[in-house]
C-alpha cells in the first residue's frame, strides 16, 4: 500500500477521531473506509455490497442495478487492487 503525505499524522488524528464517529450503519462503514485508506484493513468486507452502506436510504436503492459498483470500485482502488 503507498501512502501521500503524512500518513503516520494521518493515523494519530483518525486514532483521536474515530470513536466521535456515527455509530448508524453510514457511520460505522464511513469508519472501516477510512481505516482502508490509513491502514489497508476491512477490504474483504467492503468487496461486498451486502457490507456497503453509503445512505440511510440504501434499503431502497440497492434495488436499482450497479448500485453499489462505484463503492467496490473505489474500494478496491484505495488499496491498489485495481488502477485507474
Amino acid at each position: 500500500m503507498h501512502y501521500n503525505g503524512k500518513s503516520e499524522e494521518a493515523r494519530e488524528l483518525w486514532e483521536k477521531y474515530k470513536d466521535k464517529m456515527p455509530s448508524t450503519n453510514v457511520g460505522k462503514y464511513s469508519s472501516k473506509q477510512v481505516e482502508l485508506c490509513l491502514c489497508g484493513e476491512n477490504i474483504e468486507e467492503l468487496k461486498e455490497k451486502e457490507n456497503i452502506k453509503i445512505s440511510s436510504l440504501d434499503s431502497l436503492l440497492s434495488n436499482i442495478n450497479n448500485y453499489y459498483d462505484d463503492e467496490i470500485y473505489l474500494n478496491k482502488l484505495i488499496i491498489g487492487e485495481i488502477a485507474l
